[in-house]
């Protein structure tokens, strides 16, 4: 939902415009109930910061009698926006690039019944937010973990093969290309699946909010494909004959997206910022250096794959005028 149909939302519900004496700022004087709601778009600060929100209540109050004014702001950034009015005691933030509303904990929960203008938006927010292609992505990590665990070792570097592993001579001269897809949904022992999983989850999650879930699938399979073409053609290129499986590139590809979503959303997505996940990045570059066992060309493979799907797939939106 947008602006323009939350303002619908309320002529449709008794609501009718007043002159608000601000530009920018869209306001409506209930007919019956004699409250006000304020309606604006934000996606700088410094417009927020600018409409002084107590100041524009109290003239309001003074010109139309009524104390009981609320003021709904759509924005792409709640976090950043309310830091700059979290002072402000009567106000509601929608996002619009989640299609959900934000009510922090010093604001009121309630306001003569407008919070069921949003509730369409709100329970359909609830309903995706289990049936999503990342929950269904960790579903068939787990599920193909479980199968491979009942049936043999999965530290068992011949048990992987046969079971789809990759390595350069399967990819390069036997010509098994099937097994850059299978090798991404399989795991070497339970602490690899649940430190990939748990990542997963958490980046994964945030990412397909933000992207959607057929782009964020593109991104997903891409990264985790180019991620293993690149880590066979390094250790072809090292002379290794390496078995290989993880989805390390394809979560990486996430993480190389979730940049690119951070740098387009001014350093900040969420709890996701900017310098944590250079730092996150960082660190595991490190472990690949230092750790056995860990491919680190098929962790930068999946990083850059994402950076740049997303750089061609992510728009920005909420641009509505």
């Amino acid at each position: 939902m947008n602006m323009e149909m939350f303002i619908d939302k309320l002529k449709n519900s008794g609501y009718e415009p007043v002159q608000s004496g601000t530009t920018g700022v869209y306001t409506f004087r209930h007919r019956a109930g004699n409250h006000i709601i304020g309606v604006m778009q934000c996606t700088d600060e410094n417009v927020i910061a600018g409409y002084k929100l107590e100041s524009l209540r109290g003239n309001l109050s003074v010109v139309y009698g009524t104390a009981n004014v609320l003021f709904v702001i759509f924005t792409d950034d709640p976090y950043r926006i309310n830091q700059f009015i979290e002072a402000d005691s009567g106000h509601w933030i929608y996002n619009y690039t989640e299609g959900r509303l934000v009510i922090y904990e010093n604001q009121p929960g309630t306001f003569f019944g407008a919070e069921k203008l949003f509730e369409p938006e709100r329970v359909r927010t609830r309903q995706n937010y289990v049936f999503t292609v990342n929950n269904f992505i960790i579903l068939v990590n787990v599920v193909v973990f479980a199968v491979m665990a009942l049936k043999g070792n999965t530290q068992n570097t011949i048990y992987l093969y046969r079971c789809g592993g990759i390595t350069p001579e399967s990819l390069f001269e036997d010509h098994q290309v099937y097994r850059l897809f299978t090798s991404m949904f399989m795991h070497s022992g339970i602490s690899h699946l649940v430190n990939n999983m748990i990542v997963l989850y958490f980046i994964g999650g945030t990412l397909e909010k933000y992207i959607g879930r057929v782009r964020y699938l593109i991104i997903y399979l891409l990264s985790g494909l180019l991620g293993g073409l690149i880590s066979q053609i390094y250790y072809m290129a090292m002379a290794e004959n390496v078995i290989c499986v993880g989805a390390s590139g394809a979560i990486f590809g996430a993480v190389g997206a979730m940049l690119t979503v951070v740098v387009v959303n001014h350093g900040r997505v969420e709890n996701f910022t900017f310098p944590r996940l250079i730092i996150y990045v960082v660190l595991s570059i490190y472990l690949g250096f230092t750790s056995q066992g860990v491919s680190l060309s098929a962790h930068l493979g999946g990083l850059a794959t994402g950076f740049f799907t997303a750089l061609l797939l992510y728009r920005k939106r909420g641009s509505y005028s």
